[in-house]
Order: C-alpha cells, then sequence, then structure tokens
C-alpha cells in the first residue's frame, strides 16, 4: 500500500458511496485508476466491504448505554453471553481481560426500558455486578450483518417512519 491507497481508505471510510470520480478528482489521479486500485485492495483482503449506518434518533433510541459485567468464579463466559443475547436491546458483546469480564452496548428509547434491561440482567443468576459506565444520547449505529435481534427490533420502527 501507498499513500494514494491510503488516501482512497480515507476517503471511502468518510464516505463509503462517494463515485471514484470525485475521489480520483480529490487525488489528482485517473478514474481507472481509483477503480483499479479499489479492487486490488478488496482482492487482497484490507478493504472487506463497505457498510450502513443508522441514526439511532430517527429509529426511535434515545440513548446508548456502555456496561461492564463481573461473572460468578468458574462460570462460563459463553453461558452469559447467550444469556446476554436475548435481551434485544444490546447490540454488541466484548470479552474484557481487566477486572470484568464483558463489555457491551445497548439501544434504550428511553430510561424505563435501560432501568428494566439492567433489572433483566442482574436477574440472570451468573452474573455477579453490574456496572453502568456511560450513557450517551443520538449515536450511530452500524449496521452489521447477519441481522441480529436488535437489527430486527428496528425494523417495525423504521417502517412505522415513512
Amino acid at each position: 500500500m501507498d499513500e494514494i491507497d491510503f488516501q482512497i481508505i480515507s476517503i471511502l471510510s468518510k464516505d463509503a458511496r462517494i463515485p471514484f470520480k470525485e475521489i480520483a478528482i480529490k487525488l489528482g489521479v485517473a478514474p481507472k485508476t481509483v477503480l483499479k486500485r479499489f479492487n486490488r485492495l478488496k482482492q487482497e483482503g484490507i478493504i472487506l466491504g463497505s457498510m450502513v449506518v443508522l441514526s439511532s434518533k430517527a429509529c426511535g433510541f434515545k440513548l446508548l448505554a456502555g456496561f461492564l459485567i463481573k461473572i460468578k468464579s468458574g462460570v462460563s463466559i459463553s453461558l452469559v453471553e447467550s444469556k446476554l443475547c436475548s435481551i434485544s436491546q444490546i447490540n454488541s458483546l466484548w470479552i474484557d481481560s481487566g477486572k470484568y469480564d464483558l463489555y457491551g452496548e445497548a439501544f434504550f428509547r428511553d430510561l424505563s426500558e435501560l432501568y428494566e434491561a439492567i433489572n433483566e440482567i442482574r436477574g440472570i443468576e451468573e452474573v455477579f455486578a453490574l456496572s453502568l459506565i456511560f450513557i450517551s444520547q443520538d449515536q450511530p449505529i452500524p449496521f452489521i450483518p447477519p441481522i441480529s435481534a436488535f437489527c430486527q427490533s428496528l425494523l417495525p420502527k423504521v417502517s412505522q417512519t415513512k
């Protein structure tokens, strides 16, 4: 990869729908050059694809919450993950290597929905501790296949706003 490749990636990371002709003009190269380089970057596995990013506000979500979970000693993390995945608002979970075992994020329509989810998480027998670490508003939602229960929960709300 060279500087032009990095610039192409940088421009596409801000707007994956920008025409190659516009990229070519910005970089002072031929559109065919951008197309060839883009195809090579895809072929080499550097560019894997593009994604749609939704507005949480437009989808009816007012809050994004980040949380940490500590599970009881001797309990399988995958067991707790599977139970957490049944909570439709949770859109991402990661294993944490620090004091806690899992880090997650979830979107909520209002505070009462957040409190319900907190109670639901605390009700999981294997959960030892839950710590809410942030609440933010109007965050973008990356729409990443395969469509999770979370993304499916967006569909009725989005279709109602049409």
